[in-house]
């Protein structure tokens, strides 16, 4: 069968704005396919549960439940023609793309298995194993995650490609300027460059708080700060 729309990236946006919160996952989606969309526009089409309110072709199915795993994979098995599908925020479908590409931001169930259930270091243990064994190509943000495929996945290095992420620049217009300018407001005013450590994230030990706390201990003195932000 000849693939005629090979050239057509078909993304899962389903983790897209999902949230009123976003968080790393859902951020990772949300600022990555802007900027597909921004520079590649002509070249995507965005598939998702809900619409989105970007200018984009979409495929729109909605399912109230386990979207990705059947309705994602009845829509593969009976339109063959999505020939190259990217999942950038979650596991697979269990029906993928000739050419699936996914990204496995990382595998701390292994490192620190106390900090999830066992139904879900099952789950993302398949999850991960799924990937490393049907996709074409797997983006991680680190090194280190790629060397934990290789290491607890004995995946191909070949297909491993290391992305780390990005940053928007921002202006005084934005949401998130905004934002930032709201945080800058609470910390001290008298901080000087480079004398303080900024910790962005929930306090928990697979975000490596256990380190943080060290690091502290290590470098603080009378003339250093320390300024930890989390929940």
């Amino acid at each position: 069968m000849i693939c005629y729309h090979m050239f057509m990236i078909y993304i899962d946006a389903s983790r897209y704005n999902n949230t009123d919160r976003r968080t790393g996952v859902e951020n990772y989606s949300y600022y990555l396919i802007n900027e597909l969309v921004r520079s590649h526009g002509d070249d995507i089409t965005l598939i998702a549960p809900r619409s989105i309110d970007l200018n984009v072709p979409q495929i729109v199915i909605p399912f109230p439940r386990l979207w990705t795993q059947l309705r994602l994979s009845w829509y593969l098995l009976w339109n063959r023609a999505v020939c190259t599908l990217f999942v950038p925020s979650h596991v697979i479908p269990l029906i993928t793309a000739r050419c699936t590409i996914t990204t496995v931001h990382d595998v701390a169930f292994k490192r620190f298995p106390d900090s999830y259930s066992r139904w879900s270091r099952w789950y993302l243990d398949w999850g991960v194993r799924r990937a490393v064994k049907k996709a074409k190509a797997i983006i991680t943000p680190s090194q280190a995650t790629k060397e934990d495929l290789i290491r607890f996945y004995k995946a191909d290095d070949a297909k491993i490609q290391v992305i780390p992420l990005g940053f928007e620049r921002m202006n005084d217009s934005t949401e998130d300027a905004r934002l930032s300018q709201g945080f800058a407001a609470r910390l001290p005013q008298d901080l000087a460059p480079k004398s303080y450590f900024l910790f962005i994230g929930r306090i928990e030990t697979k975000r490596t708080w256990a380190l943080w706390c060290a690091l502290l201990g290590i470098f603080s003195s009378p003339s250093q700060f320390s300024v930890g932000v989390g929940w």
